[in-house]
């Protein structure tokens, strides 16, 4: 059995579990779904949610044991990843959005290595690992008026363990002008940011911020993205983090409901 760290349990293998029950809501302002349970190989990453956003490989990224389905994506930490060109439906601004991680990272170092970024030459967000003295997964928006950015780290669970599998929740409130971060369905940390996030064109890339060579070295997924362009909602509730957590186990795309 794979291990989850801090109280988790063992492997989902994509079947009915605790947090399935109707009216999670999860399927509301659903923008992707990437399972990134494929077969090693040159396969892309499919979107299982109604707006097709499929990933493309960068150098047949492979496949090992996953927590949420019986496979889960692996990246080299050099040359592995997924990418796709960026349009509205993947684009943030001063709008609710929520982005949701399983990974499992196998390699210490003292590199940075990327989950998920928007980040080029007109940039949004990264949610990543930061290595050296500050041992923590963190979430970065750059503001809309281009002026700089806002970080948030998970301070509240800590220093990540290695060779474990982690959950983490990022979003942007634009209701409360904040962002946050969340691991494993403890506390959030929070920063302030007004003005909402910039509008970036940078592609979306799982597994990279190819830009700067900070590459993940582990396997993710599945990866999820949830937006709500007015009057809230993109912003994932209590009630619907603790049915995406399952008790660890993780919540599976065909128990997400309305």
């Amino acid at each position: 059995m794979i291990g989850i760290s801090r109280g988790s349990i063992g492997l989902g293998l994509g079947v009915a579990r605790a947090g399935g029950a109707a009216g999670n809501g999860l399927l509301n302002n659903l923008v992707a779904y990437w399972p990134l349970n494929e077969a090693a190989g040159a396969n892309n990453a499919l979107d299982l949610h109604s707006n097709g956003l499929t990933l493309t490989q960068v150098a047949s990224p492979g496949s090992a044991a996953g927590v949420v389905y019986a496979g889960a994506r692996t990246f080299n930490g050099s040359s592995q990843y997924f990418s796709r060109a960026s349009e509205a439906l993947l684009q943030t601004g001063d709008v609710d959005f929520t982005i949701a991680a399983w990974v499992y990272r196998s390699v210490s170092g003292t590199s940075d290595p990327m989950i998920i970024s928007k980040w080029g030459a007109n940039f949004e967000f990264i949610l990543w690992y930061v290595a050296g003295s500050i041992l923590r997964y963190r979430f970065f928006v750059r503001k809309a008026d281009n002026s700089g950015g806002v970080v948030v780290s998970a301070n509240t669970y800590g220093a990540p363990e290695l060779n474990a599998w982690h959950m983490i929740i990022a979003h942007h409130d634009a209701i409360n002008d904040t962002i946050g971060i969340q691991v494993q369905n403890s506390a959030i940390d929070t920063a302030a940011i007004t003005g909402g996030v910039l509008v970036g064109t940078s592609d979306l890339q799982v597994g990279a911020r190819q830009s700067d060579g900070l590459l993940w070295s582990g396997r993710i997924g599945p990866v999820a993205m949830w937006k709500s362009a007015a009057g809230g909602g993109g912003v994932l509730t209590a009630m619907q983090r603790t049915a995406l957590w399952a008790g660890g186990a993780g919540l599976a795309y065909a128990n997400f409901t309305t």
